[in-house]
Order: structure tokens, then sequence, then C-alpha cells
């Protein structure tokens, strides 16, 4: 925890509905919140002038008094994290809702790996949010079946009009842990560490400009620690990662069957993680809810369903083993945002024939 989050008013007491205030705690744990202001200025500047990038919180003013910096000036991000939507126990998810978040997080990903080699290296479901749109403004509720709906709007001001609904609907937040790094931008990360200095062969392909990324604060003894456990894991390895205890021993419904086994290929292509599911017959009103005792009575788990089961009594031991064994042995954790993009449960489109075995290879 690095600092609080609290309320801008007028004098009137009126809420100022486009920012907040964040305020940076004495007895900071992790990294400092000066730092967090300084790449959050940084991935701004990637966008039009006082503009935030789309797809990611918007960074206002800093807050600086007898040379201490003191707090900073955010987006006001009217929404809730994506985990809240897809962590209750036991519900059936809806997984065009996940290939929308997922598409829409890879994508500002991609910008902004591509341009500063940013690795936000604490990128979990809870800190992405969905940005729930004005009443006045239906339009943007609906929910996209396939990424080509989500369209790439050009940024607006982050801290004066978040009402226009031109902001991207899901926004990554807290970059207080995050940092520049050109290996993870060009996808030189393996899961085995190599010993010595890296060396490169033949011509150089990528290069980062970062002359425009001034100085960022040092980081803490603590904080190096936790970046050396995540010196080989990558921005979409921690998303993939941290959705399998969402995912893990849920029931589906039938006629979503290739888009949820496309979603798992990936997740097992990128962590090495084999998710278990069922997928039964149910009416579309048991979305988002709690299956039927019909629907149960059709999922066959097998005896260890006290495990396997999402809502299992003991499923929290599974979930700690699959976690443990993907950091330990994960599959593809340095790969791209830009590669994770061509992954055919964004490039599937339904009607189109599919094969039962579905190949990663192409990533």
């Amino acid at each position: 925890m690095q600092g609080g989050v609290y309320e801008v008013k007028d004098k009137a007491g009126n809420v100022d509905m486009s920012q907040v205030l964040k305020v940076s705690y004495s007895a900071a744990l992790l990294s400092n919140i000066k730092r967090e202001w300084e790449i959050g200025r940084r991935l701004n500047s990637l966008a039009e002038p006082t503009a935030a990038l789309n797809g990611y919180m918007g960074t206002g003013a800093g807050i600086e008094k007898d040379g201490k910096f003191l707090g900073m000036m955010l987006e006001r991000i009217n929404g809730d994290g994506v985990n809240k939507r897809i962590q209750p126990r036991g519900v059936v998810l809806d997984v065009h809702y996940i290939r929308e978040a997922l598409f829409a997080i890879f994508t500002a990903l991609d910008v902004g790996q591509r341009s500063y080699g940013f690795h936000h290296m604490d990128l979990r479901m809870d800190n992405v949010m969905e940005q729930l749109p004005p009443k006045a403004n239906p339009a943007v509720t609906d929910s996209a079946t396939k990424p080509g709906q989500i369209a790439h709007h050009p940024p607006t001001p982050a801290l004066v009009d978040n009402e226009s609904g031109a902001n991207s609907r899901f926004k990554i937040i807290d970059f207080g842990l995050a940092s520049f790094d050109e290996d993870f931008a060009a996808g030189l990360v393996e899961d085995i560490p190599e010993k010595g200095r890296r060396q490169l062969h033949g011509l150089r392909q990528f290069h980062l400009n970062f002359s425009n990324i001034h100085l960022i604060p040092e980081v803490s003894p603590l904080e190096k620690w936790y970046r050396w456990l995540w010196s080989r894991k990558g921005d979409v390895y921690a998303v993939l990662w941290d959705l399998c205890r969402h995912l893990d021993g849920r029931i589906w419904p039938m006629r979503d069957r290739v888009h949820v086994r496309l979603l798992l290929s990936l997740i097992f292509h990128v962590t090495g993680t084999k998710i278990l599911c069922q997928f039964v017959d149910m009416p579309e009103t048991e979305l988002e809810q709690k299956p039927s005792r019909q629907s149960r009575q059709q999922a066959r788990f097998g005896p260890l369903g006290v495990f396997e089961k999402n809502d299992g009594p003991l499923h929290v031991l599974r979930i700690r083993y699959i976690r443990i064994k993907s950091w330990l042995r994960p599959r593809n954790p340095g790969i791209t945002a830009a590669e994770a993009l061509c992954a055919p449960f964004f490039q599937y489109q339904a009607g189109t024939s599919l094969d039962e075995g579905v190949s990663h290879s192409q990533l």
C-alpha cells in the first residue's frame, strides 16, 4: 500500500467527478508514490497533451511541498475491478466479457510495450478497472462479442471529462511497481534464466528510444526483491496466471464451448496450466448467476469434485498447486501483448470452422 485515495471537493462541497487525490503514506513498503507519478506521466506523453493513453488510468499533476512529494491527481474511474465480476465462486461466467477485457488489456499493453518497453510487474485482474458509462450514454454499455467491435478511440483529456465515452472501457491502474524494460518489449525473456550477459546475434531488429524517459526514482530494497521474483515473467503471463484461479473448476454454457476452449488453450500456452471445466446445456438466464440444480447435475467432476469444483470446499488447495507449478515451470512467460493478440481466442469468428485441437504454434 503506497497511499490513500480521496475525493476532491470544491468550496461548495461539490465532488469533482473527473479526478481523485492520491496521498502518499509515510510508511509505504514498496515503491514510493513519486515513482508511480513519474511513470504515469511518461505514459501520458504517448497521447495528446493533457490526455491519458487509451487503456491506462490518467495521471495528473503532482503535489509537492518543501521539496517533498506528497501526492498526485489521478483520473477518477467510475467502476470496479474486473475481478469483482469474475471472482464470485460457482457462478457461470461470460466468456465474451473476459474476451473483451483481455483484448482491451493486451491492446493497451502493446502500445506501452512498443513505445517504452512498459512492464507493469503487478498486473492482476484487480489492477484492471472497468469504466462504467453514465446512464446518459447507454450506447457503450453493450458487451462486445468480438474484438473488432472494440474501437481504438483517440484519447480525451484524462482529468477533464470522463463522460464522453471515448476512453477505453477497461483501464490499467497502479503503476507504482512498473518499469521500462527493452527485453520484455522485444520478447527476449525466456522461462529459464541465462547465465552471464545475453549475446544477440545478427542485426538488431528492435530498439527503444529512452531519450525522453527522464530519471525515475530509485526502488526500495524490498521492491528489488519483488522485481527479482518477476524478472522472468511478463505482463501477459501475469494476467493469465492470475486469471487461472478465477476460471478453474467452472461450469460453462455448451454454446460457448469453442470460445472457452480457445481461452483455456491460450492460458495453457502461456502459463502451462491446464484448467478444468465442464460444459452443460443451460438457458441464458443463468449467465453470471449460480447454475440451477439441473445444470449442476449435468456437470461431472468425478470423485475429486471437492478439489476440482470452483466452489468446492477444498478447491483452494488445487489453486495453490496450479499457481506454484505454473510459477516454477511456465511455458511462455515472456510473450508480448502483440503475440498474444494473434491467438485464435481473439481471431476466431463464430460460424467459421475450427479444428478441435487448437495450436498456438504461430505465437
